[in-house]
């Protein structure tokens, strides 16, 4: 929710705020969680200070109350950063007005089956195993019509929606919730899809295998065309390389930050306070600050995904293009 200038006032002043109901704290991570507010599917990405400071709202107060407790404690973070994350919990309702507490509308969890990773690791183990060996013993083979691109792209998306489905699995075996099944229209391709989102409150290892599960379903599907109809093969493997890329929201970026990330912080990320600005420089050092080491990882895998794409596209569809032709 959008609060104008006088509204920010008007709550950072006058209002007395307290923890919305039914509130779930995450797994820490290096020093930060995610908070849910599981009757309305919203998320703030705070770290233990953060945290600290929006448990003194757990009674109820308003916020110059807080601010001066703070202050007495020499625990008060700059002024700006406070009201950001003042004004951040209540657009994510994991603060509201106690007077006026906001309307809930319960989101209720889809039950997808539960997958432990005792079938997540041998299933994963056995599909890479198929896959190399069928691209190993198997040339690859370009297609022969376009009717092969369309059916590699139904494939693609069949994949895709196992993925999630068995993603979803893996989030409820650590404890998380998946949320509103549905279609990926605006996808490449469309697919159906979970929200994942919860992804995010569960353990970093956890996070790693919720990406994971969501690419696993491409392995055997790209074994299996290999044996029983090769002109698959190639676009179907283009579509695959293009979910690799570190993109946010994406299998790999999931991957990368189980790997070595850490979530977020919703206050370094569209600032909505009316006195808050950033420069360009200001934006840059939020990017060092929010992990310099999970930034660097992703640059690096970016250049490798990018070397790896143009030699698939030289190699593979380089050759067989001309003469397909």
């Amino acid at each position: 929710m959008k609060l104008s200038a006088a509204q920010q006032k008007d709550l950072l002043q006058k209002e007395e705020l307290i923890i919305a109901p039914h509130v779930q704290r995450g797994v820490m991570h290096r020093k930060r969680l995610v908070l849910k507010n599981c009757l309305t599917g919203t998320y703030l990405n705070v770290d233990e200070k953060q945290m600290e400071i929006l448990a003194l709202f757990r009674s109820g107060d308003v916020v110059p109350n807080v601010l001066n407790n703070l202050i007495r404690s020499s625990k008060a973070p700059a002024l700006k950063d406070f009201y950001e994350l003042i004004l951040k919990a209540y657009a994510h309702q994991i603060l509201e007005r106690k007077e006026d507490p906001l309307p809930e509308k319960e989101i209720s969890p889809y039950k997808v089956p539960r997958v432990p990773l005792w079938v997540l690791l041998p299933l994963l183990l056995a599909s890479c195993v198929f896959a190399l060996w069928s691209m190993w013993d198997f040339p690859l083979v370009f297609v022969s019509h376009w009717s092969d691109i369309g059916y590699a792209i139904l494939l693609a998306s069949l994949c895709l929606s196992a993925g999630h489905l068995l993603a979803g699995g893996v989030i409820r075996y650590f404890g998380g919730a998946v949320h509103r099944p549905g279609l990926s229209w605006f996808a490449l391709p469309p697919h159906f899809s979970f929200n994942l989102r919860d992804s995010r409150l569960i353990h970093r290892g956890g996070a790693f295998f919720v990406g994971v599960a969501r690419l696993l379903p491409f392995l055997p599907a790209i074994g299996a065309v290999q044996f029983y109809q090769p002109t698959l093969a190639v676009p179907l493997l283009l579509i695959f390389t293009l979910h690799l890329v570190p993109k946010r929201g994406l299998p790999m970026d999931q991957i990368l930050q189980g790997l070595t990330g850490r979530v977020a912080l919703d206050t370094l990320r569209g600032k909505i306070f009316y006195l808050q600005e950033r420069s360009f420089l200001g934006k840059f050092a939020d990017l060092l600050y929010e992990d310099f080491r999970y930034a660097s990882v992703r640059t690096l895998f970016t250049v490798l995904w990018l070397t790896v794409l143009s030699l698939f596209v030289f190699f593979t569809i380089g050759e067989f293009l001309p003469q397909w032709w």
